[in-house]
């Protein structure tokens, strides 16, 4: 029987913001304001984390801090160690 983590689901699922380094052959499906169906270098797009994971390991994308986890968020978690 499989233990599903419900917090693991849910991070997985949360977007992260990425900036594509190379061109993304047939990916423009990613971004909903795309028309063509490549991405080209430099495309911001919010990915799921798992997703944005596996593009960061082959060098595809850089992976940006979230806008809800600016410096005043990492304050208040730092806080409360």
């Amino acid at each position: 029987m499989a233990y599903w983590d419900i917090n693991k689901i849910l991070v997985e699922e949360e977007r992260v913001p990425c900036l594509f380094t190379v061109d993304a052959q047939d990916l423009g499906h990613l971004d909903s304001k795309s028309r063509p169906k490549d991405l080209p270098a430099g495309s911001k797009v919010d990915l799921p984390l798992w997703m944005a994971q596996g593009l960061a390991e082959k060098n595809m994308v850089e992976l940006q801090v979230p806008r809800h986890f600016g410096s005043r968020m990492r304050d208040e978690i730092m806080a409360g160690d």
